[in-house]
């Protein structure tokens, strides 16, 4: 039986890069959870550990661990799916502008079309 849940905080890694949290203010998940965002985000050993207030090899350590690099795996995923989502509203948002665009270059070319019939003369 589980007698805790933990699920990652997404201000965690937010507060350590900010100066805000070290590694003694974060639990064992904690610290995992942002080494791991950390570590996906391209930051060095060296900067995560200055980052922590520890030292390289504790980092290295806490990366080496099973629940870390199910973390890893856990945050490639979800900026992964971050990413995807950016770019589909993104994709949504070019989609709405051009159609948005197709709608006033029709209605110019429909007004354009009618001016040209009436200014016409009608030959009888």
């Amino acid at each position: 039986m589980i007698d805790r849940v933990w699920e990652p905080d997404p201000i965690i890694t937010e507060a350590v890069l900010d100066g805000r949290r070290r590694l003694r203010d974060l639990s064992t998940e904690d610290a995992e959870w942002a080494v791991a965002t950390m570590s996906v985000m391209g930051r060095t050993v060296t900067t995560i550990a200055e980052l922590l207030g520890c030292t390289p090899r504790h980092v290295k350590r806490i990366r080496a661990r099973g629940t870390t690099q199910l973390m890893i795996g856990y945050a490639i995923e979800r900026q992964m799916r971050l990413d995807a989502e950016s770019r589909a509203a993104e994709a949504t948002r070019t989609a709405r502008r051009a159609t948005a665009e197709l709608e006033r270059a029709t209605g110019r070319a429909d007004r354009l079309e009618r001016e040209a019939f009436t200014r016409r003369p009608r030959v009888a």
